[in-house]
């Protein structure tokens, strides 16, 4: 399915005005550092920089679209890619979970309700988390300081934890049920039970190991 143009244009005139927020920030915290940081940089390692930042996007929008077929989801691939980039926008807030944004412009235009895909954030931040430790054990893990390579251990552990739990059908009825049964949110089980669903499809081992 097609973006809405009126929507679509107010979709890159946000993503645009976060970003131009996100540059005046910078600027804003010291202007001048950041102009001589910027002089003492040649022109091609920062035309090389956007090229790698432009591919890293691309990397990400392929993964994103592969959530959404998972999913369930159908998207033509340019609506696709505007509502990732437009993620991407807001990715300085905490844990990057200003993302969600995606989840409720997906609900606009294919009616999936934002429970559905809301896990595609999650599962992008825990590959991420994965990602990181990989770079970390092949760039020398035995170099680095010994609170890093406890923290590195914590978050392998983590992640080992983490992995049999989200796959665990038994975990999520007991965690749904328990939902159930509080007074003030007891009404959000049935989603939560939903984004559960979307969560053990996302990171399933296939997909996580998945070239």
């Amino acid at each position: 399915m097609a973006l809405p143009k009126k929507l679509g244009r107010g979709l890159v005139l946000a993503t645009f005005l976060f970003v131009g927020v996100y540059v005046a920030m910078v600027f804003w915290a010291d202007r001048s550092k950041v102009i001589e940081a910027v002089g003492l940089v040649p022109l091609w390692a920062i035309a090389a920089a956007c090229a790698l930042s432009f591919a890293n996007y691309c990397v990400r929008f392929w993964k994103w679209r592969r959530y959404c077929t998972l999913l369930g989801v159908r998207l033509d691939d340019s609506t696709s890619f505007l509502i990732s980039l437009s993620g991407l926008a807001l990715s300085v807030t905490p844990g990057k979970m200003g993302e969600v944004f995606k989840s409720w412009l997906v609900r606009k235009i294919t009616g999936a309700p934002i429970h559905t895909t809301a896990p595609i954030v999650v599962a992008e931040r825990f590959t991420d988390l994965l990602g990181y430790l990989i770079l970390v054990a092949v760039g020398g893990l035995n170099t680095a300081p010994e609170q890093y390579r406890l923290l590195f251990w914590a978050m392998l552990g983590l992640c080992a934890v983490m992995i049999p739990l989200i796959g665990s059908a038994l975990f999520a009825r007991f965690t749904v049920a328990v939902v159930a049964r509080l007074p003030v949110v007891k009404k959000l089980a049935p989603r939560v039970e939903g984004a559960f669903v979307s969560t053990r499809i996302l990171l399933a081992p296939r997909e996580i190991f998945m070239p």
